[in-house]
């Protein structure tokens, strides 16, 4: 099919399913399409057309995400779908040689080792740039901007310290660090760690946002990757996340004052998750506090679906091991927080059965499709409220796995 030029509207797209803005490796907003296709049959391949005309000079990049849906029991799924590799296609309308190759292009990603903390907390923020094209980016510029909270005063403050980077920046200002590069050759990456204290009061109970963003000197554009902290008593925290326990593990095996639990109480609870998972005494390194804690805290060597899963079932393991949630708790008696639960997942279902359910599925080796949801279903509930805030009506089990 054939896109229509009217079609097209200038804008940021978001995900119809989860409502997250599209991953920020491209420029937005911009130009983009909707368009229904209806059902795919087995084995069919829809091929949509897109004809373009430029100048030299013009790079057109293109990014596909669609949204499908699936039936399961009564309900309808919705799901979204797009490229794992975050980049799809650039096209260079320069001059001379018809090379089609995308060149050069870059790509950003930055992760934080939590999502939420108590002020005074560590948090490392690792920025990962690489070149994707087959050609070399030069004069290559990344910048992390520090972001800012309103104190008592109606000042604006940084909203955490400094206290390490990894390598040392080009130039330090007092809300950019700067690092100057030189060139990136075709698949070359960077990797830049900066290490920061949430030691401002006036950050507490807020969701802060940074910002990395890499510039080179063959685009006027630049790419960006934000990652968001909750940090102190933000509404929605949650019961805790697999960031929680990450810093948990952290403090506790580096004698940090602001550590919640000790080195015994967390090796023993993870004696018992081991004890009575096969997911864990099987399939990842969990038998020791490193183990876990490298699970925990590295989401982007995350590799596959059920390694994602594993994550934050472990997250789960750890908040009913410290009794910070039920195992027979409803998931209709949890107070929803920044996580929703998914329309066809069961309110009646208990936590125990949720995560007897997620460990049968990864086991048997189930589709991709299967562990995203029950990794939905569960970080609905390390990011709910272990409060009763409503009666659970006693439902017919209609979940469809």
């Amino acid at each position: 099919m054939a896109l229509d030029p009217a079609a097209f509207v200038f804008n940021t797209p978001v995900f119809p399913c989860t409502g997250h803005s599209f991953p920020p490796h491209g420029i937005y907003p911009a130009f983009i399409a909707e368009f229904f296709i209806g059902d795919i049959a087995d084995g069919q391949v829809v091929q949509i057309a897109v004809d373009i005309e430029g100048d030299d000079g013009l790079v057109a990049h293109f990014d596909a995400f669609g949204t499908g849906y699936k039936q399961a029991g009564p309900n309808l799924k919705c799901y979204d779908v797009s490229n794992p590799s975050g980049h799809d296609v650039s096209v260079d309308f320069g001059e001379g040689d018809g090379d089609d190759d995308p060149c050069p292009w870059l790509a950003i990603d930055k992760v934080a080792s939590a999502s939420g903390v108590d002020v005074g907390d560590q948090v490392d923020f690792t920025i990962t740039v690489e070149n994707l094209s087959e050609c070399d980016a030069t004069v290559v510029r990344v910048t992390e901007t520090i972001p800012t909270v309103l104190a008592d005063d109606g000042s604006e403050v940084p909203a955490f310290t400094i206290v390490a980077v990894d390598p040392s920046p080009t130039e330090q200002l007092d809300r950019l660090l700067i690092w100057d590069i030189g060139d990136l050759v075709p698949g070359e990456s960077v990797l830049f760690t900066v290490t920061v204290v949430f030691d401002e009061p006036a950050a507490d109970g807020k969701a802060v946002e940074n910002t990395a963003c890499v510039y080179f000197a063959e685009t006027d554009g630049v790419i960006c990757s934000s990652a968001v902290v909750a940090v102190g008593a933000v509404p929605g925290s949650g019961i805790g996340g697999p960031g929680f326990w990450c810093n948990q593990i952290r403090f506790a095996l580096a004698g940090r004052h602001n550590a919640k639990f000790t080195i015994e109480e967390l090796e023993g609870w993870l004696a018992r998750i081991n004890e009575g998972s096969l997911v864990f005494s099987e399939l990842w390194d969990t038998t020791t506090l490193e183990g876990a804690r490298n699970l925990l805290c590295r989401p982007n060597e995350a590799e596959t679906v059920a390694d994602r899963l594993a994550r934050h079932l472990l997250a789960l393991h750890f908040n009913i091991a410290a009794e910070r949630v039920e195992s027979g708790r409803s998931l209709g008696g949890l107070c929803e927080g920044s996580v929703p639960l998914p329309e066809d997942a069961d309110p009646a279902m208990t936590i125990a059965e949720l995560v007897a359910a997620a460990e049968a599925d990864i086991l048997a080796g189930v589709g991709d499709e299967i562990l995203e949801f029950w990794q939905e279903v569960i970080d609905f509930v390390n990011n709910a409220s272990s409060a009763n805030c409503k009666e659970v009506l006693e439902l017919p089990k209609t979940l469809s796995r």
